[in-house]
């Protein structure tokens, strides 16, 4: 399998095209300033070099980077991109900024650029069918906007939760919040359940989470675990795994492995996600985030 990999450094190598198979082989890599989140959707690639801020749009040609197209973003940073494939939308969320992001990403350009600034410190963007829900953490919020921008609901949660990372299954929202180390369950804007992610909350955070079948899965920063839960009929934890690394900023699951990419110890980690024992480790600096390509 192929994955990108994105870091908090600057220069060359800031993104990274892997080969991994039963061992590790860079391919590629280009270069950007801190291009701390990228995402994939079919062959496009979309990251983000900072100062100035500039989305990028890159595909793979004979195992290299091709930059596609690019649009300045007048905002100072980026955390998060997801791809909405079928209406051509690319939406990001800007912790520093307070802001939210809409373009369009049409016959291989960037158009209609729109930023709404929303206050707080926005984090995650997540699908919701053709709308976008947007996380934010100083404001202990979920906002569901349209196409537009427009807001279509809020969600307020209990303050001081600080809402991180968002994932939907079907008509249910979880959350992991940053600041109270939980998993909240939420159905028509109501929390149904919720539950501490880790025992010693004093240095641990929640980071990102998913889902896979039955289950949902939860990174904890620090105590630099990976906290499993049932979700049905309530939440329930099962067992943790540890992540084999430090800071561990975000995750995937591709297949029956769990990939981390742990910013402080400096690697990515690869954990089957079946046992929990670690498959593969190799370094990349300052380890942010990653996608596959197929």
């Amino acid at each position: 399998m192929k994955l990108v990999a994105s870091s908090y450094q600057s220069g060359l190598g800031a993104l990274t095209l892997f080969n991994i198979d039963d061992k590790v082989t860079k391919l590629s890599q280009t270069d950007l300033t801190e291009p701390s989140f990228v995402t994939v959707s079919g062959n496009l690639i979309f990251t983000y070099s900072k100062r100035p801020l500039k989305l990028k749009a890159f595909t793979i040609v004979n195992n290299r980077f091709m930059l596609i197209d690019e649009i300045n973003v007048d905002i100072e940073t980026l955390t998060h991109l997801v791809y909405d494939k079928k209406n051509s939308i690319l939406y990001g969320a800007s912790y520093k900024d307070g802001a939210v992001l809409r373009v369009f990403f049409k016959n291989a350009r960037f158009s209609d650029l729109k930023i709404l600034h929303m206050g707080g410190k926005c984090h995650c963007v997540t699908l919701v069918r053709d709308n976008v829900l947007v996380t934010n953490i100083e404001k202990d919020e979920l906002n569901l906007l349209d196409k537009d921008l427009n807001t279509l609901d809020t969600i307020t949660l209990d303050k001081g939760v600080g809402p991180r990372h968002t994932i939907v299954k079907e008509d249910m929202y979880f959350v992991a919040t940053e600041y109270s180390n939980e998993l909240l369950m939420i159905k028509n804007g109501v929390i149904i359940d919720r539950i501490k992610t880790i025992e010693d909350t004093s240095n641990s955070n929640c980071a990102t989470l998913f889902i896979d079948n039955d289950k949902i899965y939860v990174s904890n920063r620090g105590e630099e675990t990976i906290s499993i839960f049932r979700y049905l009929p309530k939440l329930e934890l099962i067992k943790k795994y540890s992540v084999f690394g430090l800071h561990s900023r975000h995750m995937i699951l591709e297949d029956n492995l769990i990939i981390s990419f742990n910013k402080n110890s400096g690697d990515i980690s690869i954990i089957n996600k079946d046992n929990g024992k670690l498959e593969l480790e190799f370094p990349f600096k300052d380890a942010s985030s990653g996608a596959i390509y197929k």
